[in-house]
């Protein structure tokens, strides 16, 4: 995934609730100026993975919920993961 989506899906992940939708971890403006450092910081040779494809995501926990970014400019990683239960 390129730079852009990563801030995108790392603002919503920080920001947002997986299992109760319209519930909110913190503020959405603060997670996005948060993450979008981190992705600057890392530079535009950074590489991006998640497990989400729209809708639907790969389990990388036991829960029934998940989303997960990672990233990494080859020498420093950041892991962003939120995980529920229903």
């Amino acid at each position: 995934m390129g730079a852009d989506a990563a801030i995108g899906l790392m603002t919503a992940l920080a920001a947002e609730d997986l299992v109760w939708p319209g519930s909110v971890l913190m503020n959405r403006e603060i997670a996005h100026d948060t993450v979008a450092r981190i992705v600057k910081w890392f530079g535009l040779g950074a590489t991006w993975w998640t497990n989400r494809q729209g809708r639907s995501w790969d389990p990388v926990t036991a829960c029934t919920f998940d989303g997960v970014v990672a990233g990494s400019d080859g020498e420093h990683f950041a892991v962003l993961i939120q995980m529920g239960e229903d």
